[in-house]
């Protein structure tokens, strides 16, 4: 009988501390491939503090949030592609601002003042080198590196371009894989929101697929019939416990 009094305490405790790590490896993100109905309501029970991930076709030097992140080469000269959009709307301040920091590593992040743009900085992820080649390796690095940078500033708010998907040539729908899976992974709670800004509808439909790929057909189509009533502001839903918001700029899609 006295055995019994040791051994159950003990069961009891191991079984409590294996719930405890359960629970923390899949709001962790350590199961994110698996979909499954347990999953999403572990995922939906269990508080977490989370940001919000939207999706819009915008153009990035546009939007009002605290930070913008730059698809940058290593030596940060931001001529073509996001970064001369940034360069042209923001002003030539926040080039030479980059310029003074570089070279960076690839995958690596810093960070200027935005210029003449509504956010007040800009983060440069070095996707590239001067062979102007984009890897997943960056693509991942980089996007995370933005994301702490940001949080680091004390921003609340950040936009990332799909990196390395435009002068980099990396294939969209890889980049937007390897995006999302970082960000659901390592997103720094400290974020509200953060907002993929896309080109076109084969991109904006691979950052769908990529956040919740067994809906991702659908949701796109919903999308598209809701805009054409209801203007630029399309649907909010949860998905994995990120709140999900899709925009899109023409009230009347194809």
């Amino acid at each position: 009988m006295s055995v019994l009094y040791i051994v159950l305490p003990l069961a009891l405790i191991v079984f409590g501390v294996g719930i405890a790590a359960f629970v923390w490896a899949v709001r962790g993100g350590q199961f994110d491939d698996l979909d499954t109905p347990a999953l999403r309501m572990l995922h939906d029970e269990v508080p977490v503090n989370r940001p919000r991930i939207e999706i819009v076709e915008v153009d990035i030097a546009t939007l009002d949030v605290d930070a913008i992140a730059n698809d940058a080469t290593d030596h940060l000269r931001m001529s073509s592609g996001v970064a001369g959009a940034i360069n042209r709307a923001g002003g030539e301040s926040i080039e030479r601002e980059a310029i003074a920091l570089g070279p960076i590593p690839i995958g690596e992040a810093v960070a200027t003042g935005a210029g003449q743009l509504r956010a007040r900085w800009v983060v440069h992820g070095a996707v590239m080198g001067q062979d102007l080649i984009a890897s997943a390796d960056a693509i991942e690095g980089a996007t995370r590196r933005c994301l702490e940078v940001a949080a680091g500033l004390g921003a609340k708010s950040i936009a990332l371009p799909a990196f390395g998907a435009e002068v980099g040539g990396f294939p969209i729908a890889e980049c937007a894989r390897r995006m999302v899976a970082v960000t659901r992974r390592y997103a720094p709670t400290e974020l509200d929101r953060i907002i993929f800004v896309v080109r076109g509808g084969e991109a904006r439909q691979a950052f769908e697929r990529a956040l919740h790929p067994s809906q991702a057909g659908e949701d796109v189509a919903r999308v598209q019939d809701v805009s054409s009533r209801k203007g630029p502001w399309c649907q909010e839903r949860s998905l994995d416990g990120h709140d999900l918001a899709l925009h899109i700029d023409d009230p009347d899609p194809p």
